[in-house]
């Protein structure tokens, strides 16, 4: 992830001059951001595990981004984000999860993704009671 932050930083430095130029609305300046800088910070986070530290270190670099575009403090930009990048992160997670689960049940992709994430009786499915083995599992995953 480490890797991820510091190509974010260059894309971000490679644009800077758009970025912070008060002239452009910063709605358009916001849309470049989401796409040339946030695609390239969270590219393969389908594969990371988000934990509370993972989180805190994308909030943390999007916000010194952000800040440094919008004219905000960090903390402030921290508290009430103008792209919320946790949320992206979600739905490039679900969207791959999604894929992976269309797959045919012979794929290598998807067998391993069922028998990592395979639900139990004793889990906290509960209502599931194993029916829908595709909404345990991206519950699972994504939780």
């Amino acid at each position: 992830m480490n890797h991820r932050i510091t190509q974010a930083w260059a894309s971000f430095r490679n644009l800077k001059r758009v970025l912070i130029d008060t002239k452009l609305p910063t709605s358009l300046r916001l849309r470049l951001f989401g796409t040339f800088v946030v695609s390239s910070l969270l590219y393969g986070c389908e594969s990371w595990k988000l934990t509370e530290k993972v989180c805190r270190k994308l909030n943390s670099t999007c916000s010194k981004m952000l800040s440094r575009m919008t004219g905000r403090e960090i903390a402030d930009e921290a508290r009430t984000v103008s792209i919320n990048v946790l949320l992206r992160t979600r739905d490039v997670r679900w969207n791959w999860l999604g894929h992976i689960l269309r797959m045919d049940d012979r794929r290598t992709v998807r067998q391993v993704l069922l028998n990592c994430v395979k639900p139990t009786q004793e889990s906290i499915l509960g209502d599931l009671n194993g029916k829908d083995v595709n909404a345990a599992i991206a519950w699972r995953w994504t939780g």
